[in-house]
């Protein structure tokens, strides 16, 4: 896991990458996830492929998804960015 923090307050921006096992299953858990915490998906692209990208809002909120195979190493990752709203 990888994370990391730009900006002042109250306007930072979080990001944070992790590891994971199933592109398919991490997809579907984490929108489940974030649409019960209040996110609505506006956008998204690549269902299928091995780099899916999406944008959650929430009143507070915007998180950028991606879900991909890191070609370089093989690894299917989580980046989650998110910046106020």
């Amino acid at each position: 896991m990888l994370g990391s923090t730009a900006g002042e307050s109250p306007n930072h921006t979080w990001a944070v990458e992790v590891i994971i096992d199933d592109l398919v299953k991490a997809r579907k858990e984490t929108l489940s996830q974030l649409e019960s915490a209040g996110f609505v998906l506006t956008t998204e692209s690549g269902i299928g492929t091995k780099t899916y990208e999406a944008t959650l809002t929430r009143s507070d909120y915007v998180v950028l998804l991606k879900i991909y195979l890191e070609d370089q190493t093989g690894e299917k990752e989580i980046r989650y960015v998110v910046t106020p709203a």
